[in-house]
């Protein structure tokens, strides 16, 4: 995973759910900052989905 640290407050995050996978992105503007691949798994409850986003969320 790449370090988001330095990208500014006013980024939007956009999520693709899918069967296989998440995909979570990271926008400035009109460009893409940064991806991050999650494999998505029917027995994972929402706190280790959270475990794992929250990082990206807390500068």
């Amino acid at each position: 995973m790449s370090n988001i640290s330095h990208l500014p407050s006013n980024i939007l995050l956009t999520i693709d759910i899918g069967n296989t996978n998440m995909v979570f992105g990271f926008w400035n503007g009109d460009k893409l900052t940064s991806t991050h691949r999650l494999e998505t798994r029917h027995n994972r409850s929402s706190d280790e989905y959270f475990v794992f986003i929250s990082p990206f969320l807390n500068n």
